[in-house]
């Protein structure tokens, strides 16, 4: 089981900027994210809540 692999020290990444909302002026927990593939600031919503 995972719980047994998770100590103290593990690093848990989370990656909140997988979807795009480029044309979104308003939505629920939108924000303004680097886009790692292309440098550029770009809308998106977190997939975790």
């Amino acid at each position: 089981m995972a719980r047994a692999r998770v100590q103290s020290n593990t690093v848990l990444a989370v990656d909140l900027s997988d979807i795009r909302k480029e044309y979104a002026q308003k939505m629920e927990n939108l924000a303004t994210v680097r886009d790692g593939s292309t440098g550029n600031c770009i809308r998106a919503t977190g997939c975790a809540a």
